[in-house]
């Protein structure tokens, strides 16, 4: 008889070690994009104009570091899968360090979700993760405590 308790206990352990980031806008530095998109014709043209666009300088390195404290990090992103090969080019280039990736977020103009953090930038994640802030989603943490950001 298969055992439910100890199934989700196991599936909450290797959740606890996984953080979803967010692959354009938070990644892909969209702020200093020359290549502005542009959604007509689109998925054809905004993949190669997304593909122009640069990493933000900070991400590499916090991504690195999270990856060093033992987390998995899976980049989500709202981009078709066919937009899949070159997004992993992409990332490639730039030399991203992740564990997986997962194509097409559904899309919409607002998330609302329990555990989400609104980005700012990568600065404001490596203070949180010096703090000990951003690991402690349940903890004493003030800023990431549920339902407080």
């Amino acid at each position: 008889m298969r055992n439910f308790k100890d199934e989700i206990l196991k599936a909450n352990n290797n959740m606890a070690k996984t953080i979803v980031i967010d692959l354009d806008g938070v990644i892909v530095d969209f702020k200093n994009c020359k290549e502005k998109c542009d959604y007509s014709g689109y998925p054809q043209n905004i993949t190669l104009k997304r593909d122009k666009c640069p990493l933000d300088p900070e991400a590499k390195s916090v991504l690195f570091e999270i990856a060093k404290k033992g987390y998995k990090i899976v980049i989500y992103t709202s981009r078709v899968r066919e937009e899949r090969e070159v997004t992993e080019q992409w990332l490639e280039k730039h030399g991203i360090t992740y564990h997986r990736l997962e194509m097409e977020k559904p899309r919409a103009r607002i998330y609302i979700d329990d555990l989400a953090h609104k980005f700012t930038d990568w600065k404001e994640i490596r203070e949180m993760m010096k703090n000990g802030e951003i690991w402690n989603i349940w903890g004493e943490s003030k800023s990431l405590q549920r339902g407080t950001r």
